[in-house]
């Protein structure tokens, strides 16, 4: 299958960096408007301290008539002229008119030069602009030899707390960055940030370059593979720069580009698509309708939209930068246009438009070919490859077959192994092998593609965020082996991928957070830290060495290998002694598949597990029993599931939204039944008295409990209709696993904690509720763009929490600890110990990531602090994991509370994480909006049960059955009602 061009968003940071962070403005430089009262001599001296970077075209046409100007007036100062020409070249930059604005620095350099004056900071900074140009333009060593002359200068007239100092030392960062050591670069940037921020908070000046230093940060700590810190300065360039520069400032623009680029690292598609949005909205605007900063504009919304699924719009948004690419081709990214072309047949592709996708991809090889140095070239293999699997799905073998060969002979020579590029050809050259019926010569072609894939993404030397952004990209390649392994007749082959492709959510928790927060002492700072540090340079030398291979130099080969290698060595060292000190660390290591043998020899009878996973094109699943297994791949696409899904879903919201008044389509619940379950596996599943579901992306948001087994009779409003559904939990309890090998392991002693800890009910906007009053309260609000206040002061108090918590109490053994209402804080809950309770519950509201525009990351809403001090009152994934617990059971009765970082996350990924991160056995989580009244019943019901001496799977089960069958709750046989709690153990 084609797939999505792998490490685009990574391509889009680079390029927002080197975009908007080339040209280091003056010390002073903020706009000072020419006063009428102003004489010549003023006005070309205030040239110097312009900020052209806001709109360049009138910087240069106010530059050049005072300029024209003065070279009129015989009293001009020269030495003013001189500076007056540099703000003219710094206008020239902005405009992209590198070569003239490097001939007019070396001009007035020289001048300074001959005319033998003393140093001036103006010079310097003249120097370091130099520099910067040279930098631009690829001449790095000479662009460093600038900046140093610069830094030398500069240190000595200003010091080093000066902004110019810190100019100068991003400077010399920037290069760093595209010599490609951001190891170097990373603390430079950093420390220019602190110099500047305290310099522009004393005198108010320089606040461009400010967020210029904050999103490069950004773009600097995603290029080191620290997502959450480059969210976190992304957002802090944007808040920043959209505080303190003029309305539809490009610093702006380029700040909260990055951000959303940054989220798009991240995997948060639905978080990035509004930031972009707005970014592009200030570049249309005030730029040219075909500037490339528009085109780069439209491809990072595109490529948040198709990873949303939302291909259509991401189809309108490619094509418009692919026009302004073909029309305006970037000099150093030839590959741009081609890139672009590839992601229109991808999203084609995914609309089921396959001859158009076709055309569009023949056109990508084409462009490719045209644009770039070599026939061997990277960008025209990723073209050919993609174009030959398209070829092999329509059975067009004979084309396909020299594309296939060209694109992986050239993509091994300039590719390590585990490039995900070079993986999905490999793989794609197994499918042509298999279309040719060759199956066990595929499933070899494809086995060897993905071995080095499979090693390093198990290996503990694996940077952790390189491995979470890896596994993404890896996915699809996994769930083909997966096919192609079935079609081999491999059944343990097929199963091990499928655990390959489902590495990513639950089982990399700890990557997903933020690390730093995670350290609560001086001993696992230093851990982190120097485990931080190694993570970084081993990236770094994985760049190199990618580089050393694309070049064909085999001593630089050698020797960038020899240094991955010893990297590796001190990041495993380092990997075992963060073990040590941070149990969390290792808890959430990756773990190797287990082999299907193992798992049928410890599975009970009447147990049923199936693994899904979800590539680019379709989806492929496996049912696993003691004794039997069955494989099939999902008919249809991609595209066709999501709208199965996407229907029940949003059935379940209507219901959510009536209080379960509201129809429920069961005939799409019946249909998306039939596809997850194909004919093939329903031996294995009707039967089973308990299914574990292993899915990710978005078969993980299918409420499972709630498909139609059976074509439904009556009506779809209809109480007694909804009632005597053939749901799927009637057949059997259902339970997701955290891993395979947890399915697999004996099972778990309980643990020496002891008692129940409850916290919720938390005192909000709204009075003290009242329990029998009015309709049931949902678990959740509305997103809000609140910046200024904790979005918890939004919410409604939720009547029945305090009561559900009390009864939850009252049916599990003491000791019970319950921080209710003013009781529920941060504060309280910091000073609660809780690593000795065996079940700790939250009873309140749940946000999503993105909740408010200050909320990155989901939460869990506590009271807040009015007292003046900054609690806000949520309880945030990455504060979640700095938690030591070891409960056997974590019920957090909730809405969402399943959801992932934010719109496009990976289901599970967030406070799911959270909590198995700081050392949870178990959770009870929501899928959705919960009912204040339904959740406090659901949840009590099922620890009775559990007291009773059901599993929690069964005892979950039990619970909704009976309010399935109540006939005196309003809307209890709606699934929105029943069915939004699911057990993960």
């Amino acid at each position: 299958m084609a797939g999505r061009n792998a490490g685009v968003s990574a391509w889009l940071g680079a390029a927002t960096l080197v975009a908007a962070a080339g040209w280091p403005l003056s010390a002073m430089a903020q706009e000072q408007p020419a006063q009428p009262a102003q004489s010549l001599a003023e006005r070309l001296r205030a040239l110097k301290v312009m900020d052209a970077s806001g709109d360049p075209a009138a910087a240069l046409m106010h530059t050049d008539a005072t300029i024209a100007e003065a070279e009129a007036d015989p009293a001009t100062i020269a030495e003013d002229l001189l500076y007056a020409r540099a703000a003219r070249a710094g206008a020239l930059f902005w405009l992209r008119r590198h070569d003239e604005a490097l001939a007019i620095l070396r001009e007035v350099d020289a001048a300074l030069v001959a005319a033998g004056g003393p140093p001036t900071t103006d010079w310097s900074q003249l120097i370091n602009n130099i520099g910067s140009v040279l930098s631009t333009q690829g001449k790095l060593e000479e662009a460093m030899a600038f900046k140093q002359r610069a830094l030398v200068m500069t240190r000595a007239l200003a010091g080093e707390q000066s902004m110019e100092y810190a100019s100068v030392l991003y400077g010399i960062a920037l290069v760093e960055y595209r010599q490609g050591d951001f190891l170097a670069a990373l603390p430079k940037v950093e420390q220019a940030l602190e110099i500047a921020r305290r310099a522009a908070d004393a005198n108010g000046e320089a606040k461009d370059q400010v967020a210029i230093y904050w999103l490069s940060l950004s773009a600097l700590r995603s290029q080191a593979g620290d997502q959450t810190a480059s969210i976190a300065a992304g957002r802090g360039a944007a808040l920043y720069a959209e505080a303190n520069l003029p309305a539809n400032h490009r610093v702006t623009m380029a700040a909260l580009h990055q951000l959303g680029v940054a989220l798009i690292d991240a995997g948060l598609f639905g978080q990035a698509e509004p930031v972009l949005q707005r970014a592009l909205a200030m570049r249309l605007a005030t730029h040219p309708a075909d500037d490339p900063d528009l085109a780069m504009s439209y491809h990072a919304i595109g490529f948040a939209l198709s990873g949303s699924g939302r291909y259509a719009d991401a189809y309108e948004y490619y094509t418009k930068a692919a026009e302004i690419f073909s029309a305006n081709p970037d000099s150093g990214n030839p590959g741009a246009i081609a890139t672009s072309l590839g992601q229109i047949a991808y999203v084609l592709r995914q609309q089921g438009r396959s001859d158009e996708a076709l055309a569009m991809w023949r056109r990508a090889v084409d462009t490719a070919r045209r644009v770039s140095p070599t026939p061997e070239h990277r960008d025209v293999a990723l073209a050919e490859a993609n174009l030959a699997a398209v070829l092999v799905d329509q059975g067009q073998l004979a084309e396909a077959r020299p594309l296939s060969e060209h694109a992986l002979a050239a993509l091994r020579r300039v590719t390590l192994p585990e490039n995900p590029h070079r993986v999905r050809a490999s793989v794609n050259y197994g499918h042509l092998l298999l279309a040719e019926g060759k199956p066990a010569e595929a499933l070899a072609a494809a086995k060897e593609g993905t071995s080095a894939a499979r090693t390093m993404l198990l290996d503990r030397a694996t940077p952790r965020a390189d491995r979470f952004r890896l596994s993404e990209q890896y996915r699809s390649a996994f769930v083909d082996l997966a096919r192609i392994a079935f079609a081999a007749g491999d059944q343990a082959a097929a199963f091990d991928a499928l655990q390959m492709a489902n590495l990513g959510d639950l089982s990399t928790a700890f990557s997903a957070l933020s690390a730093r927060g995670a350290a609560t002492t001086p001993e696992q700072s230093a851990a982190l830290e120097h485990y931080l540090q190694l993570t970084a340079e081993a990236t770094r030398l994985r760049k190199t060495l990618s580089s050393a291979v694309g070049s064909g130099d085999a001593a630089a080969i050698e020797l960038a290998n020899a240094k991955v290698v010893t990297a590796d060595e001190q990041l495993r060292a380092a990997d075992a002694d963060l073990s040590l000190v941070m149990p969390a660390f290792r808890r959430t290591a990756m773990v190797e598949p287990l082999p299907l043998a193992q798992l049928q020899a410890r599975l009970s009878p009447g147990r049923t597990v199936l693994v899904y996973a979800e590539g680019t094109g379709n989806a492929a699943v496996m049912a696993v029993t003691r004794d039997r297994v069955a494989s099939s791949v999902l008919a249809g696409n991609s595209q066709s599931l999501h709208r199965e899904i996407e229907a029940v879903r949003a059935s379940i919201e209507q219901g959510v939204a009536s209080s379960g008044a509201a129809s429920f389509n069961r005939q799409a619940a019946h249909r998306l039944y039939r596809t997850l379950v194909p004919d093939a596996l329903r031996p294995l599943v009707e039967p089973a008295a308990r299914l574990d579901i292993l899915a990710g992306g978005a078969i993980a948001s299918v409420p499972f409990a709630a498909l139609v087994t059976e074509p439904p009779n009556g009506d779809d409003t209809n109480r007694a209709a909804l009632a005597e559904t053939a749901w799927l939990i009637r057949r059997s309890e259902i339970a997701v696993p955290l891993t395979i090998n947890a399915i697999a392991a004996p099972p778990a002693r309980p643990g020496a904690s002891k008692g129940f800890t409850g916290i919720g009910a938390p005192s909000l906007a709204g009075p003290p509720g009242n329990a029998d009053a009015g309709p049931a309260t949902l678990r959740a609000a509305v997103r809000t763009a609140s910046l200024g206040k904790s979005p918890a002061l939004d919410l409604p108090d939720l009547p029945r929490a305090e009561g559900e918590l009390r009864a939850m109490a009252a049916e599990l053994p003491a000791p019970h600890r319950l921080l209710l209402g003013a009781e529920a804080t941060e504060a309280r809950l910091r000073a609660t110990p809780l690593g000795d309770a065996a079940v700790i519950a939250f009873a309140t509201h749940g946000l999503v990531g993105g909740y408010s525009r200050s909320l990155t990351e989901p939460a869990l809403v506590l009271t807040p602090a009015r007292d003046g001090s900054e609690e806000d009152g949520l309880l945030t994934a990455s504060e979640v994991a700095q938690m030591q617990l070891s409960a056997d059971w974590i019920i957090l009765s909730a809405c969402d509370t399943s959801a992932g970082d934010g719109g496009g996350g990976p289901v599970y990924s967030g406070l799911a994480q959270a909590f198995f991160a700081a050392g949870a056995r178990a959770m009870l989580l929501s899928h959705w909006r919960v009912r204040d009244d339904i959740a406090a019943r659901l949840t009590v019901d099922t620890i009775r049960h559990v007291r009773a001496g059901m599993g929690r799977a069964a005892a979950l089960r039990r619970a909704q059955l009976a309010l399935i069958d109540d006939t005196a709750t309003p809307g209890a046989a709606h699934p929105a009602t029943w069915a939004p709690l699911i057990v993960i153990e």
